[in-house]
């Protein structure tokens, strides 16, 4: 019911939403692209842990100047629509990244084995 309530509550024909999602296609777009070239996929991840650790930052922003791009305030004192909407997929992304990176290092040491 939580779900269904939040999913109804949002107006997903925002432009900021579809922006927002455009921009979480292309990072999942790059991330994959890019899964076998490991220093991008490095930077990347750095990029990604860095844009995850501004999240507080543009929660504040967002709640300051809502009225400017958006037509309802989507932005609480705790974050939780920046958490699920920004933050959870660009955790998945960097998690991503670290599943490969670690099957990159599992295959490299059975070459080095060998």
């Amino acid at each position: 019911d939580d779900v269904r309530g939040f999913v109804h509550a949002v107006d997903w024909t925002e432009p900021w939403l579809k922006g927002l999602l455009g921009l979480h296609l292309s990072v999942w777009a790059v991330v994959i692209v890019t899964r076998r070239v490991n220093e991008l996929q490095m930077a990347l991840l750095v990029a990604i842990l860095g844009a995850v650790y501004g999240a507080e930052r543009l929660n504040a922003l967002g709640a300051a100047h809502w009225r400017e791009f958006a037509t309802q305030d989507y932005f609480d004192e705790r974050g939780v629509f920046v958490a699920l909407l920004y933050c959870t997929p660009l955790l998945l992304a960097a998690g991503f990244i670290l599943l490969n990176a670690l099957r990159t290092t599992a295959r490299l040491l059975v070459e080095v084995r060998r």
